[in-house]
């Protein structure tokens, strides 16, 4: 038991100093991720061929008369929601892929 009071204090320290490496190697070389780069991976996620579909999908909504061009941001985000339908017809699509519909619409429909 004297042997482990004497030697309790490098055990802590070992324990603390392993438990930072393996922070440091599991977010630099391993699979962890913070919010802020996993909400990236998920926008990259979205190809560019689905938004170009999605803003096109939207221009042909507003020239048929279907849906009237967006004038606020809430209008833009319903569009885009509302264009990815055909493209995803039994999920709702992902903010990250709407988000990114929205950013590419042009200025004026």
């Amino acid at each position: 038991m004297e042997e482990l009071k004497a030697h309790l204090g490098k055990y802590i320290y070992g324990a603390i100093g392993g438990a930072i490496v393996i922070l440091i190697l599991g977010f630099w070389v391993g699979p962890l991720t913070t919010n802020g780069s996993a909400t990236d991976l998920a926008a990259a996620a979205v190809s560019d061929r689905d938004v170009a579909y999605c803003v096109a999908n939207a221009q042909r909504l507003v020239t048929s008369g279907e849906v009237s061009a967006p004038s606020t941001s809430s209008e833009k985000t319903e569009l885009a929601s509302a264009s990815f339908a055909g493209l995803l017809p039994d999920e709702t699509p992902n903010r990250a892929a709407v988000r990114l519909c929205t950013r590419a619409f042009p200025q004026e429909f």
